[in-house]
């Protein structure tokens, strides 16, 4: 069961979204030695993520890698879901092109 601890409609928690969902880490709130794990393996705030398969491991794909995380240490990553249209938001006028 997913227990949100912030009002934003747009954040999650890792291990309660659907494979194909997108997000950027936007916090974690595990403990420091947890914290430097996720870092390690590149979990870390602002970092784009992708979940691959759900369960225990969860898989997410991050910077072109798969990355498995217990469902415990998942529970601790809290991301800002890809493509949720916060209300009231005004589009953006325009998007830069990605760097090639």
């Amino acid at each position: 069961m997913t227990v949100p601890i912030t009002q934003d409609p747009g954040m999650a928690r890792l291990d309660g979204l659907p494979v194909g969902t997108c997000g950027i880490v936007a916090f974690l709130t595990a403990r420091d030695v947890e914290v430097l794990r996720l870092k390690a393996l590149g979990v870390c705030i602002g970092r784009r993520i992708e979940v691959i398969r759900t369960g225990d491991p969860l898989i997410v794909r991050a910077f072109g890698t798969r990355i498995g995380l217990s469902a415990q240490l998942a529970r601790h990553v809290f991301v800002d879901v890809c493509g949720y249209q916060h209300p009231g938001a005004t589009p953006p006028s325009h998007r830069p092109e990605s760097p090639r």
